[in-house]
């Protein structure tokens, strides 16, 4: 696949602050890339919640020129927060095609973009689990060697090797990548973006939520339906300790219970460790050796 050399950054949830969004436009100059940058928030709207990035009209209008430019190689979220849901339910009369606009070009974030990731997934667009703009300059440096990795060549297979609190349990698994926030996957249980875990590795992360909350997320995702058929489950990061190791001890049960192997200590989420990770790419997760072994994209495909 070719490389990025152009992105679009896009703003369809959260507001982000002005420095942070800066110093990951900048950290994607030092890269060679060519920033497109977001359309800005008229802060003299009294209508828009003071926590999302502008009207859910603009915001998805914004996100629907940007799917379409034919002139960009990525299109990249600023930040998560909250507002993916009212952007989506926004993206609708001319822009309901929107989301599945240049299937090829990936779509590239976390958090609160795991809702529009899932909807770029199932219209069988290229969407990517990494870290958004905001994060960029601050993460570690493995995880940035991988961004520029993957601008170099986004169809690459990888490598990823689980940190050291890794808890290995099962046999290796194979299936195809979901990757998202916890909290947001099992908030799209019922909705056209419900997750589609037939076949497929799990990889989840989330951040400051209690191991009771996390067993309702799972027990919401199950009660749905959306577990059934799934292969594996990989965990990424879910805070520091006690919510982390309390969040692991959560997952693994759930794994024990719904019969999967899984591994925890992947570089997703929302701290300093995020590898970009391609939904709907083949993966093998090996809990025996600690790592995700990503397939190729295959030629053609998208990232």
């Amino acid at each position: 696949m070719p490389p990025i050399r152009r992105v679009a950054v896009v703003l369809p949830s959260g507001l982000p602050a002005a420095a942070h969004l800066a110093a990951g436009i900048a950290w994607l100059q030092g890269c060679g890339v060519e920033v497109v940058p977001p359309r800005q928030r008229d802060l003299a709207d009294a209508d828009c919640p003071a926590y999302l990035a502008g009207p859910d009209e603009a915001r998805a209008e914004a996100l629907a020129e940007a799917l379409r430019r034919a002139d960009v190689d990525a299109v990249w979220a600023g930040r998560g927060g909250v507002g993916a849901f009212r952007t989506l339910q926004a993206l609708s009369g001319a822009r309901t095609d929107a989301i599945a606009a240049s299937p090829q070009r990936p779509l590239i974030g976390l958090s609160d973009i795991t809702a529009l990731l899932l909807a770029r997934l199932h219209a069988g667009a290229s969407a990517v689990h990494g870290p958004v703009v905001t994060m960029l300059a601050i993460q570690d440096r493995p995880s940035q060697a991988a961004t520029r990795a993957f601008l170099r060549d986004p169809g690459r297979g990888l490598h990823l090797r689980a940190g050291v609190r890794a808890t290995r349990r099962g046999v290796a698994a194979e299936g195809h990548i979901v990757a998202g926030n916890l909290a947001l996957l099992a908030g799209c249980c019922g909705l056209p973006e419900q997750p589609r875990l037939e076949g497929a590795l799990l990889l989840v992360e989330d951040v400051g939520e209690p191991d009771w909350r996390i067993d309702r997320f799972l027990a919401q995702l199950e009660r749905a339906g959306a577990l059934r058929g799934l292969c594996g489950l990989g965990v990424g990061d879910f805070g520091p300790n006690p919510l982390g190791a309390a969040a692991e001890r959560t997952l693994l049960a759930w794994a024990d219970r719904l019969g999967v192997p899984a591994l925890c200590g992947l570089p997703l989420g929302h701290r300093r460790r995020n590898a970009p990770l391609p939904l709907g790419r083949q993966a093998r997760l090996d809990p025996c050796a600690g790592t995700l072994e990503v397939a190729p994209a295959a030629p053609g495909g998208a990232a």
